[in-house]
């Protein structure tokens, strides 16, 4: 902004060095105020402050109603003008005046409550609520000259073409319709603010020795330096903070080398949501909910930290005997040179125990430490297991002793020659029968293939009495592949009903049969409609409003049942013929069992060779 010469009268005689005598005339006051005060004081404040809104002129509109509010408040122009909206002021809200004159011009009183902004009812589309300097002739004298009263003008005017110099302020952006407001923004409105390189912050002292004083003294600096950088320096110590011209944020450090620099230090983060926060580096924008590894939180929880993308993927413990390393996925280790082959040490009560890793680039195995020898080797690309290089078999121990005995330089035989892979026997109690299940899966458990039993039920808590009694349930059993299927449904107006099934339901089973039940009342007439096709069934002749029970079932014709058919009736083989799934229900001695036979036969086998 261009300062006009600054001049103000002297009313110093300096001849005599006294005051000069005789009362100021107009052109000494028009010296003093237009050619000195008021250009000084606008040159003072556009030099120390940016334009802006500086307290108040809030802009307020109700949808679909005319006319915008403009409170109370304080602004500075571009020109160092105060433009102030004061209670008991007047302002003008005119579009179309000459903003050079200031005799004959409307204007509208300013309340408690700010002024009305007319919106005419032919005017539509976006348009700035502006305000500007401007001052008007008001009938009242001072002595012989009429009064300029402050008259801020504040009107509507076109976002086409507006000039954002700061003569004239933006206090909001408003969309009309017919005059009506429908959208209010804050586009091009800001704040004043100040012109500075340097800020001193200041902090209350109060003092005791040697007299109670209360003071403020400085407490820190926010200043720019010679190469573009912000620091925000506590007072007698070295810049805390440190923002330099490429945005990198240092804390402790004057020179940041990254958008987040610290040094002897640490970075804490706490609460419900503490953690720090990351990006896969060729991920381009911030990734609330990822589940591609787009983004990853490291956090800590229950005594464990954890690292975070989509769901838990890294879990370190510290809780005893809990997982102390939890990977959500495979890991890969790998070894840093010929010499340190991959794995990992088994560390406990001070020393190393164990090993388990590649031996070599061909074999993983068990080390044993204290043994200084591999216990197990095997082959990656044969497969081909090496157990113990030292005489002794290999055992593996069950309830009542030794399951399983391979002998030193052996081989492991399976039971597959009696139609066979595994075959576990129950634990048998001191006068015989078995005592326990052969088998407990704490767990699913899956079967590719087919599931053959004597019987089929479950067991569950029972839901009277969980801590005292079991609930069971026998399996609906069938000389076919069949499935079953159940549901209710309401009649309709007509007394017809639709019935949709899944879009596999076709494609898995065929020869359908149908059951329908009516509740509530008889419906003699009540009949399958139209049997199941695409999708769905129809039910009819009953009163609308009726609830069906309805049962379908389908005979599973999927590719694996066609492949597999079940066999109702089946010969036993010949080393089975003879021999009894449960002997002791036809009243025949347990030695007639083909569990029996399967023992007796496996323990004949050489365990050396």
């Amino acid at each position: 902004m261009a300062t006009p010469e600054l001049k103000r009268t002297d009313y110093w005689n300096r001849v005599t060095d006294t005051v000069r005598s005789g009362n100021p005339n107009r052109t000494e006051n028009v010296t003093d105020i237009e050619n000195f005060t008021i250009p000084y004081v606008n040159a003072l404040t556009a030099g120390l402050h940016l334009w802006g809104v500086a307290i108040g002129l809030t802009v307020s509109a109700i949808v679909d109603q005319s006319g915008v509010f403009i409170t109370p408040g304080a602004a500075c122009d571009s020109a160092g003008h105060l433009i102030t909206l004061t209670a008991g002021g007047i302002a003008i809200v005119s579009p179309d005046i000459d903003p050079g004159q200031t005799t004959d011009i409307p204007t509208i009183p300013v309340t408690s409550n700010g002024i009305t902004l007319p919106t005419p009812a032919d005017l539509s589309g976006t348009h700035y609520v502006t305000i500007r300097y401007h001052e008007v002739t008001t009938e009242g004298l001072l002595g012989n000259a009429p009064t300029l009263t402050h008259a801020p003008w504040v009107r509507l005017q076109s976002t086409t073409d507006f000039q954002d110099s700061g003569i004239d302020l933006v206090l909001a952006q408003v969309s009309l319709s017919n005059g009506n407001p429908t959208a209010l923004t804050p586009k091009f409105r800001r704040h004043t603010g100040i012109h500075a390189d340097r800020i001193q912050l200041l902090k209350p002292h109060s003092g005791l020795v040697p007299t109670m004083s209360v003071t403020h003294r400085p407490a820190a600096e926010l200043s720019t330096q010679s190469n573009g950088s912000l620091t925000l320096t506590q007072s007698g110590s070295q810049p805390s903070l440190t923002i330099d011209s490429k945005g990198n944020l240092g804390l402790g450090v004057g020179a940041p080398q990254r958008v987040l620099h610290t040094e002897g230090n640490e970075i804490h983060s706490g609460g419900s949501a503490g953690g720090f926060s990351f990006a896969n580096r060729t991920t381009g924008a911030f990734e609330e909910n990822p589940d591609e590894g787009e983004r990853w939180v490291w956090y800590a929880q229950s005594g464990s930290a954890r690292l975070w993308s989509g769901t838990d993927r890294l879990t370190i413990n510290v809780t005893p005997n809990d997982v102390g390393l939890d990977v959500h996925r495979r890991m890969r280790i790998r070894g840093a040179s010929a010499e340190s082959t991959a794995g990992t040490w088994m560390f406990q009560n001070g020393k190393d125990r164990a090993f388990v890793g590649l031996a070599d680039d061909t074999h993983i195995g068990l080390w044993g430490h204290d043994a200084g020898a591999w216990g197990f080797k095997m082959d990656t690309a044969t497969l081909t297991c090496t157990i113990t290089p030292r005489p002794g078999p290999f055992e593996i121990f069950g309830f009542t002793g030794i399951g399983l005995t391979v002998g030193g330089g052996g081989e492991f035989q399976s039971t597959s020659r009696f139609h066979r892979g595994i075959h576990v026997i129950a634990p048998i109690g001191v006068v015989g029968g078995f005592v326990g299940p052969a088998a407990l899966f704490e767990g699913d458990v899956n079967v590719q293939g087919t599931l053959t039993k004597t019987a089929l039920h479950f067991r569950i808590d029972h839901p009277l009495d969980p801590a005292n009694k079991y609930l069971q349930h026998s399996a609906i059993e069938s000389d076919e592949l069949k499935n079953l299927y159940d549901g209710i449904v309401e009649l309709d107006a007509d007394g017809n009903a639709e019935v949709a099934v899944a879009d596999w339901f076709e494609a898995l089973n065929e020869n359908f049969r149908y059951q329908l039940t009516p509740i509530g009342s008889r419906a003699p007439d009540l009949h399958v409609a139209r049997e199941l096709s695409d999708g769905r069934f129809a039910i009819a002749g009953g009163p609308p409003g009726l609830r069906i029970s309805w049962q379908l079932t389908g005979i599973r014709h999927d590719a694996y049942a066609k492949a597999n058919p079940i066999v109702v009736e089946a010969a036993k083989p010949d080393d089975e013929a003879g021999l009894y799934i449960h002997p002791d229900v036809h009243g025949e001695p347990a030695d007639r069992s083909i569990a029996s036979a399967y023992t007796a036969r496996s323990q004949s086998w050489p365990t050396q060779h």
